[in-house]
Order: C-alpha cells, then sequence, then structure tokens
C-alpha cells in the first residue's frame, strides 16, 4: 500500500528557498493538533492506532500531524533480526507523557482529565491521572476537536530543502505571534520518514490496507530525527506582531538503527511548544528536493496475475510478474526478480525498455512447489540504468499470496496428530499446511504459556501439555484460519471416522466458529462435517476475564462419521476457524481411525429381461453373497439412471445398447460389478418407395420395409380407408404415414412421399415496395416454372386478385396460387418492403411575453426525399421549415416529401405568466382634480414601468378630477399589461351594473344596465361602446369590457367597468363507420361536440333526415349535419363514408382520371375516362385528412372540369374520386 504523505518539488542545481521569503500567516487562526502516537510492531492492537490516527488526519488535511514514535518493550527486536525503529528522542517524549500501555497517543501534549465537559480521560487505560498527557486510542478523535475549536497566539511555517547529492537537509522556521504568548515557547522540528516496509503484528486482523504484496507493514509518519534537540530551540521574544525565523541542517546518514533512509520518503514537522508540554499548534513543512543535473526522475510499479494453481495437489506454477512504467520518459533497463518463501532471488536483468506509461510482462521458467504454504515476492529495480532514479517506494514489489500445495503421496489411514512432538509456538505440522490470515495468533501452544500449569487430556489416547491454539481473542471479526491434513488414504477399510478433543469458552456474546470439512477432489469442493459456534461450541461457561485457558474438566470431544468417504485413496480434512472477537479455541488429539476389516460383498445380479422395447421396463435382482447392507445401482440410458434400493426397477425410453453396475457395499467393505451392453433396447424403423400420382389424380403407390427388429413385419397406413400390408395403392400426391410393428410388438412409425407425376412445376415471384411507410401501393408478379399453359392464379389478397399481377400490396408477405392445366399446383410468397420513413424533429422559441404572439418553432427532416413541403397548422397557415409569430399553444407540422410521404409532429409553445396589476384610487372633490389613482404589479419582472392615460409615470397618478383612467404597466423585458383605475366623485351617485352574456360566440346580442343612487337628480350616462350609448341600459354589445360614466346634475362623476362574456366556440369533430360493400346502406356517422351552450339538437342531410347524435344507415357518399346548442347557435361538420373493401386505392379499368398540371400552381384540370357514364364525387383534403373541397360532378359536366387550389398553402394534397363504385385517389403538389 502506498499511501501519498508528501509534496516535493523538484529543483535541478539550485536551491529555491531564500531567508528573506515570509511565508508563514499573519492572520490569527485556531491550534493545528500534533498527535505524538506510540507504538511498537510486538503491538497487536497498534495497527488499529494507526488506522484512527491515519483517518483523524485525512479528516483534518492541513490541521492535523501525525508523528509515530516506536518505544518500549513493543518495539525492542531484541536478537530476532526484526528492525528497530526505536529513537532516544522519541523515548525521551514517551517518558514525560505517563505512557503505561499501546497503542496511546497525546494531543498537542495537553492533559485531558476525567472531570469536565471533555468526559476524555487521558489516564483511561493509562492508569487515569489529571496530568498524563498519553490517552488511549478511543479518545483521540474527541480531544483533537476541543483542540481545533482553540485559537493559537502563534502561527508556525516551514520550507526544507534536501540536497539529493550531499543528503544535507536544511529547514527554515518562521513563527509569528498574532497575539503575546505565553511562557518560554520552544521551535521543535522533527524528521519523519514514510513508507517504510517492516514487521507489525496485529495488521492482518486492524489495518490490512496497509500490509504490502510481500507481506510486509506499510508504516508511515515514523521519527527518525530532531534537528532542533530534544526539546527544541526557545525563541527570542513571544509578543504580539513578532516573527521569529531560524534555520536547521542536517547531513542525512545512509541509515539508523540499520534501516535505510529513503530521501523521496522523508517528511519534516514543525511545532512550537510552552517549553517540554503543551504544544500550542504545529504544521507540514513544504519540501523541495535539489537534484544533479542530468538525473531524472521514474517511477516503476510491480504487479502479477500468474496464475494460481487449480487445486491443492497441483505444484506447477510459472512465476510471473508485470512492470509499468508510471513516468513520462522511456525507462531504458530494469531489473525483475522473485523470492519464494523468503529464499535466494531468482533475477532477470536487464530487460526491454519501457515507454512511458508502457507496461511489460515478464514470464520466468516454470517451478515445481514442495507441499506446504508458500508465497512468492516479485520485485523491480532500475539496475545499472545510469541517472534515473526510482523515486516512490512501496510499489516495486507484488506478492503472488499464499499457494497451498499438498504432498501427492497420501499417508496411511490410521493416523493421530496430538501436537506432542512440536515446540510451543510451531507453525508448520508434519502432512499438514496452515492457511490463515492471523499466523502470529494461530500455533501449537503449551499450557504452561500463559494458562494453568496441568496436563491436558488427549481424548482418552493418552497425556499432553501441547495443542493447537486459535486465538480468537485478538481476532478481528471475520477473520479465518485452516489447518488442512493432506491426502488420507481411505481405501483400504470401511467405516472410517474422525475424533478430536476441543476447548471453548464464549466470550459474553460472540460467536466464533469452528468447522471441519472434507474433500476428496484435491479442495476444489468440501463437505461439511462438523460446524458448530459460540454457546454451541462452548464446552466452558463464558468467559470475559482476559484470555481463556480450559482446565481438565473444560475439554469436549467430537466422533465424526466419514464413511460418504469409505473407499476413496485421497481425502483431506481441514479444520476452519472463524474469528468473532471473542475468546481462545483449543484443538487436540486429532485421530482418523477404521473398524477392523471384515470380508466384504462379492457383487452379482440378474435382470428381468435384457431386450425390451422403447419405453419397456426391467426389474434387477440382487443376487451378491455376504450379505450386503448398502447397494449403488447405475443404469446408463435409464430411468432412474442410480439406484440405492437391492432390487430395483429401470424404465428405458430410448432404443440402444446398455451398461449396468452394481456396488455392493457391507460394514467391511465393498465390490463392483459392471456388463456391459446388458439391455438392449428395441425401436423397428421403416423406409419406403413410391410411385407417383399423375397431377390431379389419386393413382401413387407407397411401399415400406420395416429393420432393426424381430422379423416378421407387419404394416398399417393411415390412409383413408386404412391399408395394411408392405404396400398401399391408389395414393393422392403427398406424405403418407405407416407404422411398422416387429415380432417382439415392438412398433416404429414413418412416412412416404408420394410425387405429383409430369414435369415438376414451380413458382417464384418478384416484388416492388411501398412508395412510403404506411402506403399500401406495392406490386408483385408470380411466374411459374414447368407448367402446362395456361395458368390461373389467386392470391392472398382482400379481395383476392386473380391476375399474374397484384397490386395496391402493404408491406409484409403474400403468396400467391398457381394452378397450370393439368391441375398442378405451386405456390410463391413474396415480401413487399416498407418505403422510407421520414423522420421529424420540432424545436421551438417561446413567446417573450403573455399574450405576445412571437413565438417561433422550426422542424428539422432527416430522412425522406428532398424537396420537402411544411404546412403548419397556425394562423394564418405557414408553409416554410420555420414558422414565426406564435402565440402560446400548441401547433403540429405536417411534412410531404417528393414522394409524397409524409410525417407529422407537434411543439408546443410557452409564455412567461401575465403581469398582475393590482389598483386602488382615492375619489376627488367634485369639480376639483385631487384624487388618485394607484398600481402595484407583480409575476413580471421588475424593475416596472407605468404611463398613464394622462401621461403620468409613476405608480400613483395623483391630481386626477373624476373619470376612468388607462394605465400600461411595461415590465423589465418590455412586457406590458393594461388596467384601468376609476376615479369617482366624492358626493357622486352610487352605480351598480348587470349585464347579460352574448347568446353565441362572436355574436353581438350582450346587454349592461346601470342603476345609480345618491348625488342629485337627474343622471345623465355614457357608454364606452362603438355608438357611445347614453341612455342606463346598452345593448347590442358583442363580448369585451365597458365602462360607464354616470354624472348628476351637480356634475359630480361615477365610473364602472364591466365585463361582457360569450360561450365558448362550438366545434365539431367527425367520426364514422365505413359501409361493407358499396351498394350496402349499413354506414354509421358521429357527430361530437363542444363549446357552446348544451343541450344540443342535430340534423343530418340523410333521407331520413336523423336527429341524434349518431347517424345510422347511410350510404356511400359525403354526409353533413347542423348542429344547434340551446342558445341556437349553430355549426356542423361533413364527412365523406367509403366502402370498407376499398381502401384508399382500387384501380379498376372500367374508370381512370388524370390531373394536369401536376405540380401546379393553383387550376389543376381533370381528364376523365369515357368507361363510366355515372356522376362522381371530388374530394380534396389536405395531408392532416382534412377536407377542403367537396363536389359532386354530373357526367356532363365532367369533360371541362377543374378545381382552383390558389387559395390553400403551397404542401401536398390528395384528390379522391369516387364513381358510385370505385375510388381513386391521385396526389398533387401545390407550389407558388
Amino acid at each position: 500500500m502506498k499511501r501519498s504523505l508528501l509534496s516535493i518539488a523538484l529543483i535541478t542545481g539550485v536551491c529555491a528557498f531564500t531567508n528573506a521569503q515570509t511565508f508563514v500567516s499573519q492572520t490569527p487562526e485556531n491550534k493545528n493538533v500534533v498527535l505524538e502516537e506510540f507504538t511498537g510492531i510486538y503491538c497487536t492492537f497498534c495497527p488499529d492506532g494507526h488506522k484512527r490516527a491515519q483517518q483523524l488526519a485525512d479528516d483534518n488535511p492541513n490541521d492535523v500531524v501525525l508523528v509515530n514514535i516506536h518505544v518500549g518493550g513493543y518495539a525492542d527486536p531484541g536478537t530476532s533480526g526484526d528492525p528497530d525503529f526505536r529513537t532516544s528522542f522519541g523515548t525521551a517524549i514517551s517518558s514525560q507523557s505517563q505512557l503505561t500501555g499501546y497503542p496511546a497517543g497525546t494531543i498537542n501534549r495537553h492533559p485531558f482529565p476525567n472531570t469536565g465537559p471533555s468526559a476524555n480521560p487521558s489516564g483511561t487505560g493509562m492508569g487515569d491521572c489529571s496530568t498524563c498527557t498519553a490517552m488511549s486510542r478511543s479518545y483521540w478523535t474527541n480531544s483533537a476537536g476541543i483542540s481545533l475549536g482553540e485559537s493559537s497566539y502563534v502561527n508556525i511555517a516551514a520550507e526544507a530543502t534536501l540536497d539529493y547529492t550531499t543528503r544535507v537537509l536544511t529547514v527554515d522556521v518562521e513563527a509569528y505571534y498574532t497575539a503575546n504568548g505565553t511562557g518560554v515557547n520552544n521551535i521543535n522540528v522533527a524528521l519523519l520518514q514514510n513508507n517504510v516496509e517492516g514487521p507489525q503484528t496485529g495488521a492482518t486482523s486492524f489495518n490490512p490496507g496497509n500490509i504490502l504484496p510481500n507481506g510486509n507493514y506499510n508504516h508511515q509518519h515514523m521519527l527518525r530525527h530532531l534537528l532542533s534537540g530534544q526539546w527544541g530551540t526557545v525563541t527570542t521574544a513571544t509578543t504580539s506582531g513578532t516573527t521569529f525565523t531560524n534555520q536547521y541542517t542536517y547531513t542525512i546518514p545512509a541509515d539508523l538503527n540499520g534501516v535505510d533512509y529513503n530521501l523521496f520518503d522523508l517528511e519534516v514537522v514543525v511545532y512550537i511548544a510552552e517549553g517540554q508540554q503543551e504544544i500550542i499548534s504545529g504544521n507540514k513543512a513544504s519540501m523541495n528536493l535539489i537534484m544533479p543535473p542530468g538525473v531524472s526522475l521514474v517511477d516503476l510499479s510491480a504487479s502479477t496475475n500468474m496464475t494460481m494453481p487449480a487445486n491443492y495437489c497441483d505444484a506447477n506454477v510459472t512465476p510471473e510478474i508485470t512492470v509499468t512504467n508510471n513516468s513520462s520518459m522511456t525507462v531504458d533497463t530494469f531489473e525483475v526478480n522473485y523470492v519464494l518463501d523468503g529464499g535466494a532471488p531468482v533475477v532477470l536483468a536487464g530487460t526491454s525498455s519501457l515507454a512511458p506509461s508502457g507496461s511489460a510482462t515478464i514470464t520466468f521458467p516454470a517451478i515445481v512447489l514442495t507441499s506446504g504454504s508458500h508465497t512468492i515476492d516479485y520485485s523491480v529495480n532500475l539496475g545499472a540504468a545510469i541517472k534515473l532514479i526510482d523515486n516512490v517506494s512501496g510499489n516495486n514489489a507484488a506478492s503472488s499470496g499464499t499457494i497451498n500445495t499438498i504432498s501427492a503421496v497420501a499417508f496411511a489411514t490410521s493416523h493421530s496428530e496430538g501436537f506432542e512432538s512440536y515446540s510451543s509456538g510451531t507453525k508448520a505440522i508434519d502432512n499438514a499446511i496452515v492457511i490463515n490470515d492471523n499466523a502470529e495468533n494461530t500455533y501449537v501452544v503449551s499450557n504452561a504459556v500463559g494458562g494453568p500449569s496441568v496436563t491436558w487430556p488427549l481424548g482418552g489416547y493418552g497425556n499432553s501439555d501441547l495443542s493447537w491454539r486459535m486465538r480468537f481473542y485478538t481476532w478481528a471479526a471475520g477473520s479465518e484460519a485452516t489447518i488442512v491434513f493432506e491426502n488420507i488414504d481411505l481405501s483400504t477399510n470401511w467405516g472410517n471416522g474422525l475424533r478430536f478433543s476441543y476447548a471453548y469458552a464464549q466470550y459474553i456474546n460472540e460467536n466464533d466458529r469452528l468447522e471441519v470439512n472434507v474433500s476428496d477432489d484435491c479442495g476444489a469442493t468440501w463437505t461439511n462435517v462438523f460446524d458448530k459456534a459460540g454457546s454451541a461450541l462452548s464446552t466452558a461457561a463464558p468467559y470475559s476475564g482476559g484470555h481463556y485457558y480450559p482446565a481438565i474438566a473444560e475439554w469436549d470431544s467430537a466422533n465424526i462419521s466419514l464413511a460418504a468417504f469409505d473407499g476413496l485413496s485421497s481425502v483431506m480434512i481441514a479444520f476452519k476457524g472463524t474469528g468473532d472477537y471473542g475468546n481462545n479455541l483449543y484443538i487436540d488429539d486429532i485421530n482418523i481411525h477404521a473398524t477392523a476389516g471384515g470380508t466384504p460383498p462379492v457383487a452379482n445380479f440378474s435382470a428381468s429381461s435384457t431386450s425390451i422395447c422403447e419405453g419397456g421396463t426391467v426389474t434387477f435382482t440382487d443376487l451378491s453373497t455376504n450379505t450386503p447392507t448398502q447397494w449403488a445401482w447405475t443404469f446408463t440410458g435409464g430411468t432412474p439412471n442410480s439406484s440405492a434400493n437391492q432390487n430395483p426397477t429401470v424404465v428405458y425410453n430410448s432404443a440402444g445398447t446398455y451398461t449396468v453396475s452394481l456396488t455392493a457395499i457391507n460394514g467391511d467393505g465393498g465390490n463392483t460389478k459392471t456388463t456391459t451392453s446388458m439391455i438392449i433396447v428395441n425401436a423397428p424403423t421403416v423406409t419406403g418407395t413410391s410411385t407417383d400420382a399423375a397431377c390431379g389424380s389419386c393413382d401413387g403407390t407407397a411401399t415400406a420395409s420395416g429393420a432393426n427388429g424381430a422379423t416378421p413385419y407387419t404394416y398399417n397406413w393411415g390412409t383413408s380407408p386404412p391399408q395394411s400390408g408392405a404396400t398401399a395403392t391408389n395414393l393422392c400426391a403427398g406424405s403418407h404415414s405407416v407404422t411398422v410393428t416387429d415380432g417382439n410388438g415392438c412398433t416404429g412409425t414413418g412416412a412416404v412421399i408420394v410425387a405429383s407425376g409430369g414435369s415438376m412445376m414451380t413458382a417464384t415471384s418478384t416484388g416492388n415496395g411501398t412508395s412510403c411507410v404506411g402506403a399500401c401501393d406495392g406490386s408483385a408478379t408470380a411466374i411459374a416454372i414447368n407448367g402446362a399453359t395456361p395458368y390461373t392464379y389467386s392470391w392472398d389478397t382482400t379481395p383476392t386478385q386473380n391476375s399474374s399481377t397484384a397490386t395496391g400490396l402493404c408491406p409484409g408477405s403474400h403468396v400467391a396460387t398457381i394452378t397450370d392445366a393439368n391441375g398442378c399446383v405451386a405456390t410463391t410468397t413474396v415480401s413487399i418492403s416498407s418505403g422510407p420513413s421520414i423522420v421529424a424533429v420540432a424545436t421551438s422559441t417561446d413567446a417573450n411575453c403573455a399574450g405576445l404572439c412571437d413565438g417561433n418553432a422550426s422542424v428539422t427532416i432527416t430522412g425522406g426525399t428532398a424537396p420537402y413541403y411544411y404546412y403548419w397548422n397556425s394562423s394564418p397557415a405557414q408553409i416554410a421549415s420555420i414558422a414565426t409569430g406564435l402565440c402560446a399553444g400548441t401547433y403540429s407540422v405536417a411534412i410531404n416529401d417528393a414522394n409524397g410521404c409524409n410525417t407529422v409532429d407537434q411543439v408546443t409553445i410557452n409564455e412567461p405568466v401575465a403581469i398582475v396589476a393590482i389598483t386602488t384610487s382615492t375619489d376627488a372633490t367634485c369639480g376639483v382634480s385631487d384624487g388618485t389613482a394607484y398600481v402595484s404589479a407583480s409575476n413580471g419582472s421588475s424593475p416596472y414601468s407605468f404611463l398613464w392615460s394622462d401621461g403620468q409615470s409613476t405608480s400613483t397618478a395623483s391630481n386626477l378630477s373624476a373619470a376612468l383612467y388607462d394605465v400600461t404597466i411595461t415590465d423589465a423585458n418590455g412586457c406590458t399589461t393594461e388596467t384601468s383605475v376609476s376615479v369617482n366623485n366624492i358626493g357622486a351617485p352610487t352605480v351598480f351594473t348587470t349585464s347579460q352574456s352574448t347568446s353565441c360566440f362572436g355574436s353581438s346580442d350582450g346587454s349592461v344596465t346601470v342603476a345609480a343612487s345618491g348625488g342629485s337628480l337627474p343622471y345623465s350616462y355614457l357608454w364606452s361602446d362603438a355608438v357611445s350609448q347614453s341612455s342606463s341600459t346598452a345593448t347590442g354589445l358583442p363580448a369585451g369590457v365597458y365602462n360607464v360614466i354616470v354624472t348628476d346634475s351637480m356634475g359630480c362623476i361615477a365610473t364602472s367597468v364591466v365585463t361582457i362574456t360569450e360561450p365558448t366556440l362550438m366545434s365539431t369533430s367527425m367520426s364514422y363507420i365505413k359501409v361493407s360493400a358499396e351498394t350496402a346502406c349499413d354506414g354509421t356517422a358521429t357527430a361530437s361536440v363542444s363549446g357552446g351552450t348544451p343541450p344540443y339538437t342535430y340534423a343530418w342531410n340523410d333521407p331520413a333526415n336523423q336527429t341524434t347524435a349518431t347517424a345510422i344507415g347511410l350510404c356511400l357518399g359525403s354526409q353533413s349535419v347542423v348542429v344547434t346548442d340551446a342558445n341556437g347557435c349553430t355549426g356542423g361538420g361533413s364527412i365523406y363514408l367509403d366502402s370498407v373493401v376499398m381502401g384508399i386505392i382500387i384501380i379498376k379499368k372500367e374508370f381512370e382520371f388524370n390531373i394536369y398540371p401536376n405540380p401546379t400552381s393553383g387550376v389543376v384540370h381533370f381528364d376523365f375516362s369515357e368507361e363510366s357514364n355515372r356522376d362522381i364525387n371530388v374530394t380534396i383534403f389536405d395531408i392532416s385528412g382534412k377536407v377542403l373541397v367537396i363536389d359532386d360532378v354530373t357526367r356532363s359536366a365532367r369533360e371541362n372540369y377543374s378545381v382552383n387550389l390558389s387559395e390553400f398553402s403551397r404542401g401536398i394534397y390528395y384528390i379522391r374520386v369516387h364513381d358510385g363504385r370505385t375510388v381513386h385517389t391521385k396526389k398533387v403538389s401545390l407550389i407558388r
């Protein structure tokens, strides 16, 4: 794991720091926190402290700095050969903190007593004293939060420069006092190192993220030296506004206590304290690195994706490493190696160069591993590369992880393991491998280590003072460890079993678990034979007073049957422990045993029948000797395919020859008998020959021949009537089924095909697709081959078409049946494709103001064939791709291409919320202009401007005489609204109005009446309608807003405003059901009305003059209706009823018409054929289906008939002509 903790600026040949520079902040700040963590490589719980400390720093970037101090017995490697990370500086710091346990740390060396609001006793777990500064890890976060919230009277910062060549480190420190300091202040400069590899107890349980691929722990923020001496440099002044500066130099040695310095992983921390205690604040120094001229920094990283063995028995591996160049320059040469289980490195030097960001995978020669657990560690270095330095540590190594292999040689079935031949602390057991994440806590242990000095029982097999321990007490929840006993031979004895002893006490409610699993396929799969956890596993009362050590009476034993694995020559047994941070488990006296050998059975059996038909059954009888007690049958091809019954019955459903096997078993062993090709399942087959039948005749023959059964054969033909015998006669062309029965009664079926005589007629076809998506104007032609002319045709169209070419076809498959002169029939299928589609995408720009029609919409076309024609349903209609001047609302656009294909899209124009105006007024004195009018605006965009009808331009108009005043409000976007304000005279008449709405939409029959009281009679009236009516009642008014001025005899004026409303516009939409045939009168038409004033009455133009919304019994042709509402307002609509058998185009030779010119700029001339003498109907409609013209044309008027389309917009229109029997439709393009 590589943690980026240090930012280093690279300088080639020069130093970037000058003493004249001031880099410390002079702004008052809160304290930063310096966490000095006391730790050791043998401290189990210290990795949890490392993780908590790093999380605290990550949560408070730039505010929390970490100093990791290895100190005390837990850091003393003694003679173990492990690295010594201790320093004399760290020992002195820990001494004054009153450290009594691990992991612990100080927060700014400040005591947090067990009183007061913090409730964070530094002494908790340390001895609980009011002056202790070392506290357990659970209190670091809260205590740091208290310090981070306190103001600091001094800020401190530093810049460090490291010369790579001379190894001289220069640190410039500045301290600025934002307030007066307290006591004697000391500057401390600490040199730390990151990414230091080494051992660490408890890492896998509490901080696995810091474990490197090679298994080492990645130590961070490790204290290596104090440049300022043990307790720092005393500042010369501590008064507010003072800046203290000092420079420190240190030549970095090659190592400290044998631990190398890596110049790229150094970190400098500075802090200022009051004497030896009470750190006020701290900070990390910026780091500048001076490199020799011409030397470049690169970063090579290692990883591995080597193929792992398939199972425990596979010991063949091929080491493989992948090297990645993470830098921006080419690395010309590098060196890779691997180390197996800590042995001598296997090196490949001078490998190929790597381009920037390039990778290379290097494969070593294959190796064969011995039995046990193995690890292959890989690394990469620059080897003999010149002027290149790999400046990133921690990513140059990779590891295969644990590879577990087991000896190919199995040991005998009787095997015991009491751990007596090992020393306490041993992790390697003969004939076993240990797979675990907690190697430091899983091993052979003596009863004298930490527990009572007693002799533990051996489960009845002797005495012992050694056992296998899984120390769940220190495992993190979910941690696992497994001891696997290698290949065990269970092939020679039967009734095998497993016995072992175990002892465990539950820790409160934690559920540590023990499982015993058995594998017979080298660990690929496992069968569980023992599984207990928590209280079920306990052999003693719960124990939470520390590590559990069992007494003699607290052992139990387990006896497990391994009979399911009898007869197998390679079996593994695994004891797997899963910790729940509970208490210790002990295992002893593992014994694999078997019962004494006797006489095994001799397997033998018989079958009720060995030759049967498909679907037949066979009963097998056990004839084995020596009294078997178990049976294991296998039946290839049978149902079931296996059985444990002594005398099973089996069904065979498929023809073939099948093998039967029986294994007979008793307590002394087993024996197997296999009989190949024992069961024969018969299924007669039948083949046939035939003579052709003449086309249209049934004079063919078919002859069947049986095989693969027992003779003689009999035959039964599926003809009508049925025939028997090998030959069937008088057969028509086609397939004829036959059933054959052999001499054993087994049956088989087949079919013989009788062909049509003469030359074989076939058919093929061609087709033309439709012009557009949705059109039905495709065509297809059927062609007969090798038949006898003449041919007749029948297409599967509606109605059926009987010529070789079918027209008016929709997209899809169409089938033609061709019959020749001899009655021979052939069919052909043609697929009609759909024409090109047009895709329209419409977009819009909203109106700028409510009620303002300045929106626009545009449509983009893909597909189809240019040019395109557009029709917007705006008012007036627009025919360009862009429609402008649109009010708020929804608009549709119809598009036609050059082929007449069309599509429709829709767009919505929105508008802002309308400006809302609220008005008030104060009346004027009669004859005096002292009234006021006020208006306020909302919903628009401020600021607003105002313009009154008398010219005033503020929200309040003053000095007003009695009258009605209009005001126009304009917002910041230029949107306007108008309203009126009445200013009356004081003492003027009081007026009331009543109104009558118009009866119909758009009519002018509304009225309004004003009633006045008060003031001085008589009154005069003046209305604001078009003719300025002057009576109390104004009549003949259309919908709108009107005001009235009432003046009494004294000239005092009162005004009022009234609104005349109108019903909504009455609209009629038409729908219909077509007539079933051209001469039928069974169509219906329905008028759906909205608007106006219900109820509605209806008057249809059909012969029956129907008066309901739906008219029935209608004939082919135009139908119209007049709708009248309750106020007598009228509307209506018309529709053309066609026939369900017509479609949009029915082409018949008896009547045709042509139009010209096409395209046209206005007038369209018609040329009608003379085949029909009937009157005709002409209907013209647009692409949306809206009917524009309906005209009935008599025969005498057809010769010079034309229609003028110039009043319509440019686009595509459809002209439909109906002569009473057929309908013809053509497209016309209007261009102008």
